[in-house]
């Protein structure tokens, strides 16, 4: 069905451990590093990954297949999880760059960025960087 092809294109193209890029690499507008100081704000649009999107990918991946695609939520979650303590006291960057090594770009902190990655966290029933999931506890 047509909501499944765009995740999977989204899954291919645009996610990352990151965020979810504004633009797909492939795109001849993309600038995967942000470059000179100057270039952040161009870059924001050109294929910046942001962490708010990851959520609502992964919202719409669990509408779609259901429970199943929890899974696929958790491994986001646990390799975004490390980011947390990355120059920030346990926030997160409003993006980063599209290519690893995923430099911060824009804001430092974004309430955005930190709501949506606790929603999703809380949706799945963890916070993140948790090393074991509610359903494997002894």
């Amino acid at each position: 069905d047509k909501a499944q092809r765009v995740l999977e294109v989204v899954r291919r193209t645009l996610l990352t451990p990151v965020g979810v890029r504004s633009l797909a690499a492939t795109d001849p507008a993309y600038e995967g590093t942000a470059g000179e100081q100057g270039l952040r704000a161009v870059s924001l649009d050109r294929g910046a990954a942001w962490p708010c999107l990851a959520a609502l990918y992964f919202d719409a991946l669990i509408r779609v297949h259901g429970e199943s695609a929890k899974a696929e939520a958790w491994r986001w979650l646990d390799e975004f999880a490390p980011r947390l303590a990355d120059g920030t006291l346990a926030s997160i960057p409003a993006a980063f760059e599209g290519d690893a090594p995923h430099r911060p770009l824009g804001e430092m902190a974004s309430a955005r960025a930190v709501a949506e990655v606790l929603r999703l966290a809380t949706r799945l029933g963890r916070r993140p960087g948790r090393s074991v999931r509610p359903d494997q506890r002894a």
